[in-house]
């Protein structure tokens, strides 16, 4: 099944009506998957491996073995650093400091926005009715802010709730950020190219939806899923 839209794909394979279907993968799924997973990664470029290990409130904290604490923003910055805050103004706050600390061009810079790319004009009426919307470089509750080189997720539709982001490009396993299953909204302010996540399945094609470079899924819960169901919390992998 394939269903397109101005800011998304789905891409997938069709069963028939009542099929059963086998339950999403626990790990990284069989030796098959593995691989197809691993050229994912090494097309996507730098893949990490290991315990993700952030800093939150001076602390380390482990993300993939003891969750995010009270932070409710969690950003990997291009020296694959991790830092985790309590607030938007926090994280945006300490992106800023960390852009200041780098000069643009220099190794493990955040990317300089070019004419146009930091706030995009609204599109659409199409990709509006489809559950589109610019990224907007701008805060506030339930607006998409997701600065230009980043990739970003929300736990809930409409972008709230905890937002994970990323500014490294690569191959990202959900389940070492805490946040498999649970992504709702998305934002692919990235450099080039689109943002793909991947619902890992057992002894099936893993289903892929992607969102286009400079839009935002404002609920992942009305894009179709090729297995049934759609797309809210599903997804296990991001690659951009």
């Amino acid at each position: 099944m394939v269903f397109a839209a101005a800011a998304a794909l789905v891409i997938g394979t069709t069963q028939a009506a009542g099929a059963a279907t086998a339950g999403p993968a626990q790990g990284r799924g069989n030796a098959e998957q593995q691989r197809e997973q691993g050229e994912r990664a090494a097309k996507a470029g730098r893949a990490r491996t290991g315990d993700v290990i952030a800093t939150y409130k001076g602390k380390k904290i482990n993300l993939s073995k003891d969750g995010w604490s009270t932070a409710q923003v969690c950003s990997e910055y291009p020296d694959l650093s991790v830092k985790c805050f309590d607030s938007e103004a926090e994280s945006a706050a300490d992106i800023a400091a960390y852009s200041a600390a780098h000069e643009p061009g220099s190794a493990n810079a955040l990317p300089t926005a070019p004419a146009g790319r930091s706030t995009l004009k609204p599109q659409a009426e199409e990709a509006q009715r489809n559950g589109a919307q610019p990224v907007a470089a701008v805060d506030g509750d339930g607006t998409p802010t997701c600065g230009f080189g980043w990739t970003c997720l929300w736990q809930d539709a409409g972008w709230y709730g905890r937002k994970l982001q990323w500014s490294a490009d690569g191959s990202k396993n959900l389940g070492d950020w805490s946040f498999r299953d649970k992504a709702s909204s998305t934002c692919n302010n990235d450099e080039i190219g689109g943002m793909s996540l991947y619902d890992w399945r057992t002894g099936m094609p893993d289903p892929e939806i992607i969102t286009a470079l400079g839009y935002c899924l404002k609920n992942l819960h009305v894009y179709g899923y090729p297995y049934g169901g759609n797309w809210g919390d599903k997804a296990d992998e991001l690659v951009m």
